[in-house]
């Protein structure tokens, strides 16, 4: 019965992961919303909010898997034990995924790029925009006097946002693994 399960997961993911990717790149090509300070928002398409609420959804059941192995009063096995540390370490990971989805916000203008993280704002001025990474693990970041600021580039309004940064001459801007999805 357990075989059939896995099976059936793994059928299911892969069946449904391409469908789940396509949707996400064509919600990236939506036109960015602008706000009432005339800034450009990089905003969630509904990929990615579906994304993080998958992601959240995935770290609570992991915590509440550990809490239920934690009140266990039957010896652990090896395979019993390795799952609040591989679990832990998933929930570390999808938790990064979700902080990145909905409490980083990202808005650009005239005078720069505005930065909302979990505690606070900040404005980083054009000319303190050092560089574009497009990094394979930690994902696409600007590098400024300020610090990393993360992006995705599935947002709405991220093209917009490169296209700002190659006409100021950043560095990294004009990256081919940057360019929207197709």
């Amino acid at each position: 019965m357990s075989l059939f399960i896995l099976l059936g997961t793994i059928v299911l993911t892969a069946i449904l992961s391409p469908f789940f990717l396509v949707m996400l790149k064509r919600a990236s090509r939506r036109p960015p919303r602008i706000d009432g300070d005339g800034r450009t928002v990089l905003g969630l398409t509904m990929g990615l909010v579906v994304l993080g609420i998958c992601s959240a959804a995935f770290c609570l059941s992991l915590l509440w898997l550990m809490v239920l192995l934690a009140l266990d009063p039957d010896p652990w096995d090896i395979g019993t034990a390795m799952v609040p540390v591989l679990g832990s370490l998933v929930f570390i990971i999808t938790g990064c995924a979700v902080y990145g989805m909905f409490c980083i916000g990202v808005r650009f203008g005239p005078d720069g790029i505005l930065y909302r993280r979990l505690f606070g704002k900040h404005l980083v001025p054009w000319n303190e925009v050092e560089q574009v990474v497009d990094h394979p693990v930690l994902g696409t970041y600007l590098r400024t006097a300020a610090g990393r600021l993360y992006l995705s580039k599935y947002r709405t309004g991220f093209q917009q946002l490169l296209a700002e940064l190659r006409s100021r001459g950043v560095k990294g801007a004009e990256r081919r693994s940057l360019a929207r999805p197709t």
